[in-house]
């Protein structure tokens, strides 16, 4: 009264149960979140007036949008504007729709239905009159549904077609570049590991397809020279290339050393060899010895022992005392071998007798 206080009046509310409830809400969504982010399918939800509100992280994957982008009506930006107003009016039961085929395509791959993956977007593409209209993902899906399927080279058609629309599907060339390889196809899959070079030098799984495309070229030379049908060095050449270019992004790739020296064993001269396999082989050796537990561990002392054999082949008409540290060497890594065990019996036994007149 008059500005003083007369009395106070104190009030609570106890509210632990409204921010615990609060809590288990905040922590239920984000275990919701959780769950549906490392679901492989595609995950949104829509109210009925076609607005989106919950997204996993393939969705953004796919689109390529990013959240503020997609809040709300933003999902139809991906859309072809030819699309868009067919697409609301299309119902999701219409086992007819275009895009129901597309979608039914994408959902079945995902899902690992490989056959029905290429069953819908076979259906699709046949629906599908205007090219402008198809998505570097259509491409894509069609294209692995097929390599699935064992269609090596439609696969590559589209999968090629794909990554001309969009380069970040470079990944799926070296899929066909592998398949490929594993079944010894060996140069066409050097000819598609080019292609995902060229598309993605320095990007994820680049590698991988610079070592691949050495062993795919390796193999090819191999595999021609031994059915005696003359094939050139070049792929010898193309095939150092890419192995280089292994030791120079993963130095400790040890395996790279040892098959450069078998790609450059093959690249010397036959009856004059240079021994352009010997810093290789001698590199491999100083990587891997260097670390014990490796030099001894799995195949490294059987791979030891070749790179040791070889050295001394070599070495066995020009260095005979080098030759024999090799072949030391290589019984001591490697003491079931036989190669350097007979090689020491030839250096050991008594010169031959010259013969008399």
């Amino acid at each position: 009264n008059d500005g003083h206080i007369t009395g106070v009046m104190a009030a609570a509310i106890d509210v632990t149960d409204q921010v615990v409830a609060r809590m288990k809400v905040e922590e239920a969504n984000k275990e919701l979140q959780f769950a549906i982010d490392v679901m492989p399918q595609m995950v949104f939800v829509t109210k009925a007036d076609g607005y989106h509100d919950l997204y996993n992280k393939q969705w953004y994957r796919y689109t390529g949008l990013t959240h503020e982008e997609t809040e709300g009506a933003g999902w139809n930006s991906v859309l072809h504007p030819d699309d868009l107003e067919r697409t609301w009016q299309v119902p999701a039961n219409d086992p007819k729709g275009v895009i129901v085929s597309r979608l039914k395509g994408w959902s079945a791959y995902e899902n690992k239905n490989y056959p029905q993956a290429l069953t819908n977007m076979t259906e699709y593409f046949a629906k599908q009159k205007d090219e402008s209209k198809l998505l570097a993902f259509d491409y894509l899906y069609f294209g692995k549904a097929q390599l699935k399927a064992g269609q090596d080279s439609l696969a590559l058609i589209n999968i090629t077609k794909a990554v001309e629309k969009d380069s970040t599907n470079a990944e799926a060339l070296s899929e066909v570049a592998k398949s490929l390889y594993d079944g010894k196809k060996y140069a066409k899959a050097a000819q598609v590991y080019e292609k995902a070079i060229k598309a993605n030098p320095n990007g994820k799984g680049a590698l991988y397809n610079y070592y691949y495309n050495a062993l795919a070229n390796y193999f090819d030379y191999g595999a021609k020279y031994s059915a005696k049908q003359n094939p050139s060095k070049d792929i010898l050449v193309k095939a150092d290339s890419s192995i280089a270019k292994v030791t120079q992004l993963a130095p400790e790739t040890y395996d790279a050393y040892l098959t450069r020296a078998r790609i450059n064993s093959l690249m010397d001269d036959d009856k004059e060899p240079k021994g352009l396999m010997v810093p290789f082989y001698e590199e491999f050796i100083s990587k891997v010895t260097a670390k014990p537990e490796v030099a001894s561990s799995g195949t490294y002392p059987k791979r030891l022992s070749e790179a040791y054999d070889t050295l001394g082949g070599y070495y066995f008409y020009k260095d005979k005392t080098k030759a024999k540290e090799y072949f030391d060497k290589s019984v001591a890594v490697y003491p079931t071998g036989t190669f350097a065990a007979g090689k020491l019996k030839e250096l050991s036994a008594p010169a031959p007798k010259a013969k008399g007149k």
